[in-house]
């Protein structure tokens, strides 16, 4: 009998071990606006391919070509609450780029996000992408640079994180259309490769310093924002079974 038990508690430590303290990010989806589209008095809208879920980050990235429209708000169809986490001009053409985000506060559903702008008649083009985990995500830090006529640079600069396994999502904007975007360090592109603005993610597996390097071809200016993401919640640890055994306790 006593075994028995020793054997069920045994599992159960077991059972708790095996359970990760931390989910892994995923990267679900990711679509982008045909470059070069003029934006109406009320905004542009662009679809996700599949249905969102429930707390999944959704990350809005826009670039505007000119240097006085600004972005008035986000929406989508299943009610996401975004919030702008920082902008980035470039020097030479005054081209903005701007990171917006927010957390699924529904359930699934298929979703439209609508960008809407200060001012119509900019041409403009913009990503946008779900990440989900098992806990509810949360932004740790954030960081932007701009480097002049350049072959390589640091999308963002370099990020100081609170903890490993922090979800890394940058975007890089180019002064000029036909530029080439690879990597330095390790990411992946979010959608394909647009004209002028290229969004990357990559999942930090450490408590570091970090910085995600890329390569333009040709060379050229590039404005660049990195944001990173952790993690709160997790996974529910199951507890482990408790047995009274006789004459142990109560």
């Amino acid at each position: 009998m006593r075994l028995r038990l020793l054997f069920a508690a045994l599992l159960g430590l077991l059972l708790c071990l095996a359970v990760p303290a931390e989910a892994a990010f995923t990267f679900k989806q990711g679509e982008a606006l045909v470059p070069g589209t003029t934006n109406g008095a009320t905004g542009v809208s662009l679809a996700f391919g599949s249905n969102v879920t429930a707390n999944s980050l959704l990350v809005v990235c826009v670039r505007i070509g000119d240097t006085s429209t600004t972005i008035t708000g986000i929406t989508d169809t299943v009610g996401t609450s975004y919030s702008q986490v920082t902008t980035q001009q470039l020097a030479t053409d005054g081209d903005t780029l701007f990171f917006w985000a927010g957390l699924v506060a529904g359930g699934a559903g298929a979703d439209t996000v609508l960008v809407k702008f200060s001012a119509s008649g900019s041409n403009l083009e913009y990503d946008i992408g779900e990440f989900g985990s098992n806990g509810t995500q949360t932004q740790d830090t954030f960081g932007s640079a701009n480097t002049l006529n350049a072959s390589a640079g640091t999308i963002g600069g370099s990020l100081t994180l609170a903890g490993a396994n922090e979800l890394l999502v940058g975007v890089t904007g180019v002064a000029s259309s036909g530029d080439t975007l690879a990597a330095t360090g390790s990411f992946t592109k979010v959608v394909s490769p647009q004209s002028k603005v290229f969004t990357v993610y990559w999942i930090q597996t450490t408590q570091t310093n970090t910085d995600i390097g890329d390569s333009i071809s040709p060379a050229d200016e590039q404005a660049s924002i990195l944001v990173a993401y952790k993690q709160a919640g997790g996974v529910v640890t199951p507890p482990v079974p408790q047995r009274t055994l006789r004459g142990v306790g109560t």
